[in-house]
């Protein structure tokens, strides 16, 4: 899992947690309590807000569990190939079609996040311009 999940980014400046992820990369074991504390590190705090959410089938998404949006990215696109219909907005948030300034690929950051929700605001003002969205709905 770690070796597919876990990209060092700004967010990861714990050095200590970073070593004990080398450590287990090669091959070496550790405790239930300290895998679940490097988990919450590698994947960071969970955003169920709309900036951070999409469209998916019901199997997709169960496929995903605590993947890494790099390995969510390759099952769509894996899963696309297959024939599977992708929403056109799954598609291009995973592509990163909305994101302003696309630094890393593989990782989605706060820049990410907020020209997504901007996108969808946009959106909406176009058919509902009396409403505004907060974040959190």
């Amino acid at each position: 899992w770690l070796k597919n999940n876990f990209i060092k980014t700004d967010n990861h400046h714990n050095e200590e947690l970073n070593n004990r992820i080398e450590f287990i990369k090669s091959g070496n074991t550790i405790d239930e309590n300290e895998f679940e504390d490097i988990i919450d590190y590698v994947l960071g705090e969970e955003d169920n807000s709309l900036r951070n959410l999409c469209l998916l089938d019901s199997r997709t998404n169960r496929s995903y569990k605590n993947d890494s949006f790099k390995e969510k990215r390759k099952k769509i696109i894996e899963i696309e190939i297959k024939g599977t219909f992708i929403p056109i907005c799954t598609k291009n948030v995973f592509m990163k079609y909305y994101s302003a300034n696309v630094k890393d690929i593989e990782v989605w950051n706060e820049n990410d996040r907020t020209s997504y929700f901007e996108k969808i605001q946009k959106i909406i003002n176009q058919y509902l311009p009396q409403m505004t969205l907060a974040e959190n709905e």
